[in-house]
């Protein structure tokens, strides 16, 4: 059985070269920042992979199974939980250095990511949609368009970014609950920044909530540098922050759990008071719905954003303390997965979305093989993505701008 998978293995460690590109102080600068990654985030980052798995072999369920409704909420973890720790990964790197140089590097990653990202993630829906599919706004545009903006933040403080983050997300719900847009140009505006729904522009492309993802990331960049900043005083920092990590995560998913079940139990008042021309109870009931994604609600935010932030903290509280292997060795596979995210999600895309329509495959998924069809799914992209980590496929991530790429 090993043999099965090392071949495919090798052919791929054969495309990559062994030593990475560049000598002297860039390979130096490229190890060192190899060395500097912290686990957690990894770890989370490449856990969201799975749940894009999950969220994406609903299709193959049944639109009308109950099942398929279970694998989107829990698949809904996806979207947060990567903008969340991609900010935190970015917040992280200025931390540590606020140069130039940084910024050229950061700046490059993320045009490849909303270029050649936009391309390959888009040509995997051939099967899925009709007409052009490159004219799709997918996430990887809004993590590849955050990660350019971001040197724009690099300078305000980790209370301030959060704050900010806050602020604006807040801001996007009132917007994108409120308003109506009926002129082109307002349900253009409407459909890219809010993703409020406009049934026009939804049959020509697909949108994101781009400002309420961004105040995911702007949240995530506040955490980021907290994660840096606690190399100040490593014993007494560090421990502190996974605990307050641990705790508000949990708080904050508790809460919205809990605006969910009230806003559920109210329902039928808030219904009838919207009957009787009451709109703020409207605006009401739509921020109680957790299970509301696009535009994102506060309960869907405090939910998905709080199970992200209390699996960070509770990892980065464990990891140190030297766990049963039980425990770290899913963490370090999740982790493997993490380092090599945009590889892993391209490679989910494809696996998931393009593949099973291309060999015929999806007549057959139902849902107990479309379970199985993902765990085969997760193998492969975890094969993949430790020959990427081995020989430091990350390098290839750019389109050379930065001196030290």
């Amino acid at each position: 059985m090993a043999r099965s998978f090392d071949s495919p293995v090798r052919v791929i460690a054969r495309l990559l070269p062994e030593h990475p590109r560049g000598v002297g102080a860039s390979a130096a600068a490229e190890r060192g920042r190899e060395r500097d990654r912290v686990v957690a985030i990894d770890a989370v980052r490449g856990a969201a992979m799975l749940f894009v798995g999950i969220s994406h072999t609903r299709y193959y369920v049944g639109a009308d199974h109950g099942f398929a409704l279970l694998l989107r909420w829990i698949g809904y973890l996806a979207a947060p939980a990567f903008l969340l720790v991609s900010g935190i990964a970015c917040g992280y790197q200025f931390s540590k250095s606020t140069s130039r140089e940084t910024v050229a590097r950061i700046i490059d990653r993320g045009l490849f990511v909303l270029v050649v990202g936009h391309l390959l993630v888009c040509a995997s829906l051939w099967y899925e949609v009709t007409g052009n599919v490159f004219q799709h706004i997918v996430i990887t545009d809004t993590i590849g368009l955050c990660i350019c903006l971001s040197p724009l933040v690099r300078h305000l403080s980790a209370r301030r970014l959060i704050t900010e983050g806050l602020a604006l997300f807040l801001v996007t719900c009132l917007v994108a609950s409120s308003w109506e847009p009926s002129s082109p140009p307002g349900k253009l505006i409407g459909a890219l920044l809010f993703s409020i729904d406009g049934d026009d522009l939804r049959a020509r492309g697909w949108v994101t909530p781009t400002l309420a993802y961004f105040a995911f990331f702007l949240i995530g960049m506040g955490i980021g540098r907290l994660i840096g900043d606690r190399s100040v005083d490593e014993k007494a920092r560090a421990p502190a922050l996974a605990n307050r990590l641990l705790v508000v995560g949990t708080i904050a998913a508790g809460v919205g759990v809990f605006v969910n079940v009230l806003g559920h139990l109210a329902k039928p008042a808030m219904l009838h008071a919207i009957a009787a021309g009451e709109q703020w109870v409207g605006v009401l009931s739509t921020f109680t719905d957790a299970r509301q994604q696009m535009p994102p609600t506060p309960a869907y935010a405090l939910f998905y954003c709080g199970i992200s932030m209390a699996v960070l903290g509770g990892l980065m509280w464990m990891l140190p303390r030297e766990p049963a292997r039980l425990l770290t060795g899913p963490v370090q596979v999740a982790a493997v997965i993490g380092r090599a995210s945009f590889i892993s999600y391209v490679c989910v895309q494809w696996l998931v979305d393009f593949m099973p329509r291309w060999v015929g495959l999806d007549a057959f998924l139902t849902p107990s093989t479309a379970l199985l069809y993902l765990g085969l799914v997760m193998v492969v992209v975890f094969l993949i993505a430790g020959v990427w980590d081995r020989r430091r496929g990350n390098r290839y991530l750019t389109f050379g701008l930065s001196s030290t790429s």
